[in-house]
């Protein structure tokens, strides 16, 4: 007979992307589409395992005996390795993943309320760091859980609060070497904890949905602040959060009217992570603004995929040339004949080029050289508020 000393394993499974194919095929390609997973993961359960559902796209599998750690282990790698597949639904292929968290331990040691918990905080760090993996739970991960909590409820409480800013960082032109535009970036100045890093704080927003209201406050604050300054563009960063919410079109036209904001004037700036994740709803989204008058750069070229066809295919006004790639101009021939590269490529397709992270004149000189359109990056200012911005401005014209 087994007793509380049994190691018991729990396997978390979240499904990534589920709602987007509910919200780009309907809810019945969706529940078809669960009715299939489930029917494989029951198929492929170890003996001895017990598998739920748990909510709408989440599935736990627990095992016990002196094995369940293994077991679980390769339950997890069936799982990820059947989801690498396109699954069939009707005449659609559907690619769809899982983050996946495993948590073990005996029954003295904590409660199988406590197992469900750890195995569920491991999979939500398999989810913000990547998803398509497997995180076994350690105590470092319950901290980490923790400190995202902590920030979370910051967050919320920084929003009622009035604790976020916007700064600029200007966009140069570079044959007259004038501002042409700024790109707004969120700042958080005013935390009683003191200032967070926007790399800390922007993924636990994405994460906890908070970046919808975060968002929507740097694009209205953005284009309240720069609606005096007619000749200037304003490029805002959108998150695949913000991106993935149908009502997202309808939320920047809102925004834009209630600041007088001219369409004309504004850019979004989106990644090509969500864009080649959710090509029909990213070409959709993108089709909607640019209906609007606004236009759409890719952001962070050059640091993952980039290919001439989605370039193509998504009709981007812009592409942003990643100070990863752009700011090896100067030592690396390869950075430098690609950047020239790119630059041919957009000029054929019609598209504006900026290169970003311009940190010294030899990099501004190859960049003009290349043809880049527009440069940006600390060779001419770091981020400000707006109001030193303008006063940088003024000084250069001067």
């Amino acid at each position: 007979q087994r007793g509380d000393t049994d190691r018991k394993s729990v396997v978390f499974i979240d499904l990534d992307g589920f709602k987007d194919v509910n919200d780009i095929y309907g809810h019945e390609v969706g529940d078809a589409l669960i009715v299939i997973i489930a029917g494989a993961l029951r198929d492929n359960v170890p003996k001895d395992g017990m598998l739920a559902r748990m909510g709408g796209d989440e599935f736990a599998m627990t095992i016990g005996g002196d094995n369940a750690e293994a077991l679980a282990s390769a339950f997890a790698g069936f799982v990820l390795d059947y989801l690498h597949s396109p699954i069939i639904v009707g005449e659609r292929s559907i690619h769809i993943g899982a983050s996946i968290g495993i948590a073990s331990g005996t029954l003295v040691e904590c409660t199988s309320t406590e197992l469900f918990r750890r195995a569920d905080i491991a999979m939500y760090h398999s989810k913000i760091t990547g998803k398509g993996r497997v995180t076994h739970y350690d105590a470092e991960l319950n901290n980490v859980r923790e400190r995202r909590l902590a920030i979370e409820g910051q967050i919320r409480h920084g929003l009622e609060h009035n604790e976020f800013d916007v700064w600029y960082q200007p966009i140069i032109d570079a044959r007259s070497q004038k501002m042409v535009g700024v790109e707004a970036l969120v700042r958080w100045p005013r935390r009683p904890q003191g200032p967070l890093a926007p790399d800390e704080f922007i993924t636990v927003a994405e994460t906890s949905g908070l970046i919808y209201g975060l968002g929507q406050f740097v694009l209205s604050r953005a284009c309240q602040d720069l609606e005096p300054y007619t000749d200037l563009k304003l490029s805002v960063n959108i998150s695949p959060a913000q991106f993935r919410d149908p009502e997202f079109e309808a939320k920047v036209e809102g925004a834009l009217a209630l600041s007088h904001f001219p369409p004309t004037r504004l850019q979004l700036e989106v990644t090509e992570t969500y864009v080649l994740e959710n090509p029909e709803r990213a070409r959709s989204a993108i089709n909607n603004l640019k209906a609007q008058g606004i236009a759409v750069a890719l952001d962070d070229f050059g640091t993952g995929y980039s290919s001439i066809g989605y370039l193509r295919r998504f009709n981007f006004n812009t592409i942003k040339i990643d100070k990863s790639l752009a700011g090896l101009v100067d030592h690396d021939e390869q950075a430098s004949a690609l950047v020239s590269g790119t630059v041919r490529i957009a000029t054929a397709l019609g598209m504006t080029v900026v290169a970003e992270g311009v940190e010294n004149e030899k990099q501004m000189k190859l960049l003009r050289l290349a043809g880049c359109d527009q440069l940006q990056g600390y060779w001419y200012s770091q981020p400000m508020p707006i109001e030193a911005i303008m006063a940088l401005r003024q000084q250069r014209q001067c």
